[in-house]
């Protein structure tokens, strides 16, 4: 999801969201080699990223929506995002891998879309939602932090980015949860993949966050870090 309207502060003053952070020590190996295959195909490769996102954004709403048991304007949607009719197509597969993945495992959702601030790792993010699975025979009935992810595959960026999410929900909450599952609504075909992590593994990814924000502090006060300060 987008960084919402404004972005973070801590005690006033601006700080970097979770996924800004992780995003400057990006493993781009697959990007780079998605960006050559664009290229062979004669394809913009900013554009067809910024129509992917468009089409996860898409399908993160309707999620969204159906959980908190809203009325799906999906045509409106749409024609909000001004999505084509691929980006619709994408967006209307990985949600009917969403409606499956719902059906087969039966979430009870707690909290959905909460904006936290880290003062310990002082940055912001905003995570999709924490629940329990009322039909997973794995999962059963653990409070754990769930993430959707639309991308052609899943990334050691995204485990790092949610056991971040589920660090800043235990400073918020004072409580622990049981791990976190990541789970991928694939836009081509419809299918969907789960990474489910226990919250005795999800130490060592939250170590590499802090490395991470650690660096990305420094490279702030050199005034290297690419972007463009408000």
């Amino acid at each position: 999801m987008p960084h919402p309207t404004g972005g973070y502060a801590l005690n006033g003053k601006r700080i970097p969201g979770v996924t800004t952070v992780i995003g400057r020590f990006k493993d781009a190996g697959g990007l780079l080699n998605w960006y050559h295959k664009l290229g062979l195909q004669k394809k913009n490769p900013g554009k067809e990223a910024r129509r992917a996102a468009d089409a996860g954004t898409a399908c993160h709403e309707l999620i969204e929506n159906y959980l908190a048991r809203r009325k799906i304007h999906k045509d409106k949607l749409y024609k909000a995002l001004k999505l084509d009719a691929e980006q619709r197509q994408w967006s209307d597969t990985s949600y009917s891998a969403f409606l499956c993945w719902h059906k087969e495992t039966q979430p009870r959702i707690e909290e959905m879309e909460v904006r936290y601030v880290s003062a310990d790792l002082k940055c912001g993010g905003t995570p999709d939602a924490v629940g329990r699975l009322m039909a997973h025979t794995e999962l059963y009935n653990k409070r754990i932090m769930l993430d959707w992810k639309t991308s052609n595959s899943m990334s050691s960026d995204h485990t790092i980015q949610v056991a971040t999410y589920v660090a800043m929900w235990e400073e918020e909450h004072g409580e622990r949860l049981d791990g976190f599952l990541i789970v991928r609504f694939d836009k081509k075909n419809g299918s969907y993949e789960e990474k489910y992590i226990s919250r005795e593994d999800t130490e060592p990814y939250i170590g590499v966050f802090r490395s991470f924000r650690s660096l990305y502090s420094q490279l702030d006060k050199l005034g290297i870090l690419y972007y463009r300060k408000k």
